[in-house]
């Protein structure tokens, strides 16, 4: 199989899991805890990474008033947006065809560990961000559960591969700093997947990220590696991200 054959069923499991278990990560979203006080008329988003939508209609719920934008480096990905209201972006991260102090508010969730130029795509953000405009970067953190589950199942038995550097705290910060924008805080959240049944969580886990491995393996490695809680007819894996706020501390001329 081509590596673009590869691509293409990644991406239909990705949307098999995501289409049968849409409130699965529901909790990564909550987890943002975005500033209402952002909420004035002409505010701008932009969705960095926004893949098919899944943080992007989040963002357009959560500002129905503002401009939101989606960028996105596949055309194919960007092509499962059903907001009519959002404006699309295929572009890559480090050149985005927006304009300097445009951005109030620029989010990515679980994508930035893919961007290969991570110090031009902070001097991007940072160009283009409003005067004390916010960055907030929501990703697996180095040194946790979810981290070792990308670093030996999926590395090993992801059908594309998985190898990409995850962020730190120290690493945010040295970027952060490169570039001029202001670090103000990095925290490690529990973002628990919920689901019905731990066959429905290992469904859901095994075609998200596209593994070539029995449910058996992958349960078992489930159980010994995260924490995993029964509650009210659901149940909880234990997942984890790492939430980064960063800021353009220039102020209006």
């Amino acid at each position: 199989m081509k590596q673009e054959e590869f691509n293409q069923e990644r991406a239909r499991r990705y949307h098999l899991a995501m289409g049968n278990h849409p409130t699965a990560r529901n909790s990564e979203l909550e987890r943002f805890e975005l500033d209402k006080a952002l909420n004035k008329k002409d505010l701008v988003v932009l969705d960095l990474g926004a893949g098919d939508g899944y943080l992007t209609r989040y963002l357009a719920k959560t500002y129905p008033n503002a401009t939101i934008y989606a960028l996105d480096a596949s055309e194919s990905m960007l092509s499962e947006h059903t907001n009519g209201k959002v404006e699309l972006i295929n572009a890559d991260s480090d050149n985005i065809p927006l304009e300097s102090g445009s951005v109030d508010l620029v989010v990515s969730l679980a994508t930035f560990h893919h961007v290969k130029k991570k110090k031009e795509t902070f001097e991007e953000i940072k160009r283009i961000l409003a005067p004390r405009g916010h960055f907030v970067i929501a990703d697996v953190m180095i040194k946790t559960n979810t981290q070792e589950f990308f670093d030996t199942i999926v590395r090993d038995y992801c059908i594309t591969g998985h190898e990409f550097p995850f962020l730190s705290e120290e690493w945010v910060g040295e970027l952060a700093e490169e570039v001029g924008l202001f670090h103000k805080e990095s925290k490690l959240k529990e973002t628990p997947w919920k689901f019905k049944s731990r066959d429905d969580m290992a469904f859901f886990v095994k075609n998200l990220v596209g593994l070539d491995i029995s449910i058996d393996y992958l349960l078992k490695f489930l159980y010994e590696n995260f924490s995993i809680k029964i509650r009210s007819n659901e149940v909880h894996l234990g997942w984890q991200l790492g939430y980064h706020v960063l800021q353009n501390q220039e102020v209006s001329k």
